[in-house]
C-alpha cells in the first residue's frame, strides 16, 4: 500500500475515536487523540508536498 494511503488511514482512525470519546465527554483522551490525529494529517499533506516537488524536477 502506499505510504500516503496508510498514514490517511491512521489519521482517520485516531480522528473517529477522538470523536468517539467527545461523544463519552472523556476530553483529556478526545484532545490527545484529535491532536494525533491532526499530526498525522499534516504528516500526510506535507509527504505529498515533498513528493510533487520531487517528482517535477
Amino acid at each position: 500500500m502506499n505510504r500516503n494511503i496508510i498514514t490517511l488511514v491512521i489519521a482517520a482512525i485516531f480522528l473517529i475515536s477522538g470523536l468517539v470519546f467527545v461523544i463519552k465527554e472523556e476530553w483529556i483522551f478526545a484532545t490527545a487523540f484529535i491532536v494525533i490525529g491532526v499530526i498525522y494529517l499534516l504528516k500526510m499533506i506535507k509527504m505529498r508536498g515533498s513528493n510533487d516537488d520531487d517528482s517535477s524536477e
